[in-house]
Formats: structure tokens, C-alpha cells, sequence
């Protein structure tokens, strides 16, 4: 187990979470990603989680030095000499260097950090580098809590890589980004996607534009610049795409020359193999990844020499003496000068964490080159994976657990039970027709799906002896999924098209019959049973409390700026971490905001540790203090002296609270079964005392029937007071 610095992934933590060494473990998987020639023959890959330094025998990729870091890389960049950048998505620029007595080492890292306006929280969906004379522009999409997207630059000093220099970062719209970044012959020059050319004496976020005939009527997908030459890939009007190259001789008037038409549309890349032969690679039109092999007769013709297509998996492409190296996630490839295949090498996968049990066994999904997908389980204290393999190969696969037994469905239906050593007992049984999803429960096993024309769902029991069948029975209502919140209840939901999802509930009699409870409305998916509590992921998220397994019912809902949702995890300490598509909230036991980490699949695992997986491997960090430091998300605002009267009421009461700031208020009435019924208020309201009434009715107007009622007030974006009212 290799230790690390600080948590480098981490570099902006909204809350008082301070953080210890962390550890990184690899699966033992090779993919290769952002990979460069080195000066001595060898290549690195430049992917994190680790980086790694290899070279090539004739039928084999040999490997030679493995670099752990805190976080994958979402691009990376090659400098001068054997120099690298790499960007996390997190916004952390690494800078590498390799040698031939301490290999590849890190240099230095660099945060991009935030502008001035004080921004909360970003998370890059996006990057792109450029890189003339020791200067270092990065774009990069921009996700913020919320879901609004933003594109910003950065233009970073790096004439010095062991000390990097933030110049400057602003927000840029979507049409300003860059195609290319190069300094000649004294002039930095600036090539926008939109067609418009910029230069400068020093590198500068405003630029001076410069006209080159014809430019202004394309579109620039990519440039770049190989010896003394800059070719580009460019589209016009009528979307026919061809390749350039652009004269900068004469900075005062450079020329454009249009070459050849191309069918490559997005993921380009360009290779020179030799002073008249150019190779350029993409995906093409028909989405399938096509490299194309030039003859460059003069600056403005090329011949078309080879061309092949490979299976719709992108490559990364480097010429070799007699060929082409071709780098891959999920296998590599020798080609010989035609484009023909030579050798398939380094044939691997890439997993991605499904799951964590015990705070020790990874459920990972493990992907291949040939697009096959399975389930393998990692146990973090051994650092091996454990004797056992789901082939899940169908499109629904899925894969539920209960307090320690996992059911993996995919043409078999395995269930593995897990103790301290391991795996102690398994069950497997063909998968029924029509079954997409499973449950499990200590003895009980529930799988459902369409059948017949019908939604049904079985009720197994697991016996020494095996599997057996106890009842089967037709549900009246669709069936997405389905998940045991107690030992004998389940609920199963559907979704719709409006974004809600309709929840029912059931009880598993001792004859293994269903008894209906309720039907519940809820705005969000991906459940997470936590004791006596389902939270509902999405957007923040919705809780529903399940103390009375018989009656659920919604008694709160979490209030985040979140981006989407899709899981939760708990850290056996009070504190639950909550997943957006860019980041990890953390929340106290009653459901309050604290902070949260910019990463899009942290979870915790262990009491205040937390995971931060890869495809290649993990990153395990600690936690060790986790203290409300929410102010910086939110103005806290107090709700005081909430109550209503009368209280029973018949027709109407009068509700009554008070503030201690101004605050954004937004008040809603839930019935027992937790479905919303009235939108009472939303606004904003004066510090002080507030009274405003309600008559009983939905927001339709119609008179509600008598029963139990929640008031939820929700103040400057969180939920601070419940109140439970009853109509009589």
C-alpha cells in the first residue's frame, strides 16, 4: 500500500473537514490513457489513480513504474522536453517531469482556483490545453451547484514548472474558447473555434484580433502544431470538413491553405510520422474511430495514402519506426506503415464502484474491450480480488444487498453472503423470463419484472438446501425497482415522465403473501436505507421515516444546490455523504447541510473515511474533524416559536413562526402518506414575527379530508422546522 501527501483532490472543503494521509490501492488493471512518447524510447500514461511508465517489446507492453496520485486526470498535455500537465477534474494542475535516474516524478501541482467572486463550488466537465513558450492556457467547462455551466480560462506561467505562476482566470462565453495557443517568431497567436484569429507580444486575456483571409467563414474544431507548421481541422457553412494549414511566416498577413476533405467529425488527433507523411484520427462520421494516412504533396494538397477503421472505441495514436503505436483504456494495438493490425496488446478493464460493504469489499463493475460487463468483488484489506465473477452481460443488470448478503442478476441470479474472511456461501439460480430486479433480505430473496404481460414479483426463501419458491404474485402498478427497507417490508416504485416517482409499499406476511400499505409520491430516485430512514437522491433529496415500517411517511426534504443526485453513503458516525454528478455533500444526522468535497464518487466507507475510486484503483482519506461550517453555503437563518391554533382544527388554523433575518422562505404542506398537497408560501419575508392562515384545502382549491398533516418551512434553501398538524 503506497502512502501519499495530503489530499491533493481536495483542495477547496466547505466545511471544517480536515483531512490525514491517504492511501491509494490498484486493482491491478492496465489502462492507458493520455499517453506520450518519452525521450529515451519509453511512454507514460498520464491517467492518475496511477500514472504509468512503460515500453514496448514486440507482442507486449512492458511495465516498468507506477505513480500513485490523488485523482484521476481528465486531460493531459506534454511540455517541453519530458515535461507533462495533467488536470484534474477537481480544477488541480499537476506538472511532471521524468528522467532517467528517478523516472516520473511529480513537480509541482497547481490550484486554478476560483475568480474573484467568491463563487461556491465548481467542478470541470471539460478541459482543454495549449502550451507556447512557457505559458499554459487551460479551458474548462465549469459545473456549479446548482447545474449552471460556465467556461473559464486560465493562463498559468510555467517557464518554471517546479514553480508555477497563476496569471490570470475569467469567465469566457462558449464562442470564445480557443482551438489553439503558439508563439512564433516573437508573436503569441490565439486561433478561436469560431474563426477568429488573436495575437499578442505577451500572453494576455485580451488579445488583439487579426484577420486571415477565409478563417472568418469556418469553424476550428482542432489545431495543432507540429515543427514549424500548424494544421487545423475546420468546417463550413454547409458542415463539410476539411484540413488546413496556416502560414503565421508573416504575422502582419498569414495565410490559410484548405487541403483535403475529411470524414472525421470529433476526438481528432494529429501524428507525424515523417517530414511528408501525416496521420490524423478521430471519430468519424458513422462514429467509428478512423485513421486517416496523408502524403502532404505541398502546403496546400494532400494525398490520401491508407485508411482503416477500428471497433467505436477511441484510441490514442503515436508513430513508431515501421508503424504506429496505439494506446487504448480497454486494449492497445502495433499497426505496421499500412495500417494493419500487427499485435493486440495489454488487453484489460476498467471498473467502476458499484458498491462498498463492510467498509472492505469493493463491488466493482468491471468493463472489457469488447463492451462485456461484470461484477468482481475487491476487499481493500487484503488488496486481492476475491474468487468471484457475475457475467452481466444484459442491459438491466443490477445488483442489491441486504445486511450481508448481495444478490448480482444477470442470466444467473447469484446471492453471496459475506462474513469477516470473505465469502461464505453462495446461492445461484437460473434467471426466471421477464426478471429485471432483485431484492434481499436475510432469508427472503424478491425478484420482479414484466412477465406475460404482467408485473409480477416472487418470494424466495434461502435454505441450505437452495432457493425456493414461496409465492408469486401480480402487482398492480409498474415495477422499475424494488428494495427492502425492513426484514419482511419492501417498497417497489415507478418513474414518470415529470420527474416523480410513485413509491408502494408492502408487508411480506409469514405466508409469504404481500399485504398493501400505502402508495407515497416522492421527486427523485436512487433509495438509500439507512435504519429507520429511505432517502431519496435527487436534487438534494427526500427522507422518508420508516420507524413504523407499517405507516412511512416523508419528514423532510434535503434542501441542496445539488446537480442531479445519485447516491448516498454513511459513515457509521452521524454523518451522511450525498452524491451530485460533481459533488459530495456531507450532512449531520438530522439531515443538515455541513460541507461538502468537490468529487463526483466519494463515499464514505468506515467511520469518517471516505473512498475515492477509479478505474484503475482506489484512494482511501480519512476525515478528523467533520464540524458545520454551512454559513459559507447559506445565510443561517433561525425559525423560532413555530405552532398553529387551534391545533386540532376543523375548517382552518392560523400558523405562526418567527425569523431572526430576512430569509427566503418557502412553506409546504405534506399529508400522512407524504404526497405534497399545498404550496402554502414562497418569498421573502422580514425578520419578526409571520402569520399566515390555512383553510384546509389543496392547491387545487378542494377541501382536503380530515387526517395528519406536516408543515414543512424551508428557510434560505434548507428545511428548519416540521410541524405535524391535525384536521379533524
Amino acid at each position: 500500500m503506497l502512502v501519499l501527501g495530503l489530499l491533493l483532490f481536495l483542495p477547496y472543503v466547505y466545511a471544517d473537514l480536515t483531512s490525514t494521509f491517504l492511501n491509494c490501492v490498484e486493482f491491478g488493471n492496465t489502462p492507458l490513457d493520455n499517453v506520450f512518447a518519452l525521450s529515451d524510447g519509453k511512454y507514460v500514461s498520464l491517467m492518475g489513480m496511477p500514472s504509468r511508465v512503460f515500453s514496448l517489446s514486440v507482442d507486449a507492453i512492458v511495465f516498468e513504474q507506477s505513480v500513485p496520485s490523488a485523482d484521476s486526470y481528465c486531460n493531459a498535455l506534454k511540455g517541453n522536453g519530458d515535461t507533462f500537465y495533467a488536470v484534474t477534474k477537481s480544477g488541480i494542475l499537476d506538472i511532471y517531469a521524468y528522467d532517467h535516474v528517478d523516472g516520473l516524478h511529480l513537480l509541482s501541482s497547481i490550484d486554478l482556483g476560483y475568480p474573484a467572486d467568491n463563487s461556491v463550488s465548481r467542478a470541470l466537465y471539460y478541459s482543454r490545453f495549449a502550451l507556447a513558450n512557457g505559458w499554459l492556457i487551460l479551458e474548462y467547462g465549469v459545473k456549479f451547484l446548482g447545474g449552471e455551466e460556465r467556461f473559464r480560462r486560465s493562463i498559468v506561467n510555467v517557464n518554471d514548472p517546479s514553480l508555477p505562476h497563476l496569471i490570470s482566470r475569467n469567465y469566457i462565453d462558449s464562442t470564445d474558447r480557443y482551438a489553439g495557443f503558439y508563439y512564433q517568431d516573437g508573436h503569441y497567436i490565439y486561433i478561436a473555434f469560431s474563426g477568429a484569429l488573436y495575437t499578442s507580444d505577451t500572453p494576455t486575456a485580451s488579445p488583439d484580433s487579426i484577420d486571415i483571409p477565409g478563417l472568418d467563414q469556418l469553424s476550428i474544431h482542432y489545431s495543432k502544431q507540429i515543427e514549424d507548421r500548424v494544421y487545423a481541422i475546420c468546417s463550413n457553412s454547409a458542415e463539410e470538413y476539411m484540413f488546413a494549414q496556416m502560414d503565421f511566416s508573416n504575422i502582419n498577413a498569414p495565410t490559410l491553405s484548405l487541403m483535403h476533405s475529411t470524414q472525421l467529425r470529433n476526438k481528432f488527433d494529429i501524428a507525424m510520422d515523417s517530414q511528408d507523411v501525416i496521420c490524423v484520427s478521430g471519430m468519424n462520421s458513422e462514429n467509428i474511430w478512423q485513421i486517416d494516412k496523408y502524403l502532404i504533396l505541398n502546403p496546400s494538397k494532400w494525398q490520401l495514402l491508407d485508411s482503416a477503421n477500428f471497433i467505436d472505441l477511441v484510441y490514442e495514436l503515436l508513430p513508431i519506426s515501421d508503424g504506429y503505436f496505439v494506446a487504448g483504456i480497454y486494449d492497445s494495438m502495433i499497426l505496421d506503415s499500412q495500417l494493419n493490425i500487427q499485435a493486440t496488446l495489454n488487453e484489460t478493464s476498467a471498473f467502476f464502484m458499484a458498491e462498498v460493504l463492510f467498509g472492505r469489499y469493493l463491488i466493482l463493475e468491471e468493463y472489457t474491450w469488447d463492451e462485456n460487463m461484470g461484477y468482481r468483488v475487491f476487499d481493500l484489506q487484503t488488496e486481492q480480488f476475491l474468487d468471484f465473477f457475475n457475467d452481466g452481460y444484459l442491459a438491466k443488470t443490477d445488483m442489491v444487498h441486504g445486511a450481508n448478503r448481495i444478490v448480482f442478476i444477470s442470466e444467473i441470479v447469484d446471492i453471496v453472503e459475506f462474513d469477516g474472511d470473505g465469502i461464505s456461501n453462495t446461492w445461484s439460480m437460473p434467471k426466471p423470463y421477464g426478471v429485471s430486479r432483485a431484492a434481499v433480505s436475510g432469508d427472503l430473496l424478491t425478484l420482479s419484472g414484466y412477465i406475460d404481460g404482467e408485473w409480477r414479483i416472487y418470494i424466495y426463501s434461502l435454505t441450505e438446501s437452495g432457493i425456493v419458491l414461496q409465492s408469486d404474485s401480480v402487482l398492480p402498478h409498474i415495477c422499475a425497482d424494488q428494495y427492502f427497507y425492513d426484514a419482511n417490508h419492501v417498497f417497489v416504485n415507478r418513474y414518470t415522465e415529470s420527474d416523480y416517482t410513485y413509491l408502494y409499499f408492502y408487508r411480506i406476511e409469514q405466508n409469504y403473501s404481500l399485504t398493501y400499505l400505502i402508495e407515497m409520491t416522492c421527486n427523485g430516485t436512487n433509495p438509500f436505507i439507512l435504519d429507520n430512514a429511505i432517502i431519496i437522491a435527487n436534487d438534494g433529496g427526500e427522507v422518508i421515516d420508516t420507524t413504523n415500517p407499517d405507516y412511512p411517511i416523508l419528514s423532510h426534504t434535503i434542501s441542496l444546490p445539488t446537480y442531479g443526485g445519485w447516491g448516498c453513503s454513511y459513515d457509521g458516525q452521524g454523518h451522511l455523504m450525498l452524491n451530485d454528478y460533481f459533488h459530495s455533500f456531507i450532512l449531520d444526522s438530522s439531515f443538515q447541510l455541513m460541507g461538502y468535497l468537490e468529487g463526483n464518487n466519494l463515499c464514505f466507507y468506515q467511520s469518517g473515511s471516505f473512498l475515492n475510486p477509479g478505474p484503475a484503483g482506489v484512494v482511501s482519506a480519512h476525515i478528523d474533524n467533520i464540524v458545520s461550517n454551512d454559513d459559507i453555503l447559506f445565510e443561517s437563518v433561525e425559525v423560532k416559536s413555530i405552532r398553529n391554533y387551534p391545533n386540532p382544527f376543523q375548517k382552518s388554523t392560523v400558523i405562526s413562526y418567527e425569523l431572526d433575518i430576512k430569509s427566503e422562505i418557502e412553506i409546504k404542506i405534506y399529508n400522512i402518506r407524504g404526497q405534497l398537497v399545498r404550496k402554502l408560501f414562497a418569498g421573502n419575508q422580514a425578520k419578526g414575527e409571520q402569520v399566515l392562515a390555512w383553510e384546509g384545502c389543496a392547491d387545487d382549491a378542494s377541501i382536503l379530508p380530515a387526517g395528519v398533516y406536516l408543515l414543512q418551512i424551508r428557510a434560505n434553501g434548507k428545511v428548519t422546522k416540521t410541524l405535524k398538524m391535525l384536521k379533524l
